[in-house]
């Protein structure tokens, strides 16, 4: 609910969002909350936008990054699945897109948020700490 209310604020005032994302990381904690292919949390934006075609033929584009890696194998590979076999072009997108996870963050047991000169963090329930915001954020 606190970051549905802090986006709801941050869509009526573009400039408030560039603020946040310029001063903030994500660390994605246990993936639960992260969406695989919909959520920015590896590359520098979601994987739908950076491999359109593959999520078009993917059978898992609402899952978390949580789940689509407990379906992996357990050898570090994650767990993708298509509606179809893959046309040799989607191969090499494909063969990039695991490149790319190769660098993904590891998942933990929880969600951290630093940036704005705090910390916010989520252990389950919200525990929500904030040590101050500074700027010019005039968006009337």
């Amino acid at each position: 609910m606190v970051w549905r209310d802090i986006l709801n604020v941050a869509l009526k005032c573009p400039q408030l969002m560039e603020v946040f994302k310029a001063n903030s990381k994500i660390t994605i904690g246990d993936g639960r909350l992260i969406s695989f292919w919909l959520d920015h949390w590896v590359g520098g934006d979601c994987l739908k936008k950076l491999f359109p075609r593959l999520f078009s033929v993917s059978m898992q584009q609402g899952l978390s990054v949580a789940v689509t890696k407990s379906r992996s194998n357990g050898g570090g590979e994650w767990d993708l699945s298509f509606r179809r076999a893959l046309f040799q072009w989607e191969v090499e997108e494909l063969r990039k897109m695991k490149e790319l996870l190769q660098t993904a963050p590891e998942l933990s047991a929880y969600l951290v948020y630093s940036g704005l000169s705090g910390l916010y963090a989520n252990h389950g329930n919200i525990a929500l700490h904030k040590y101050g915001l500074s700027g010019d954020l005039n968006c009337a």
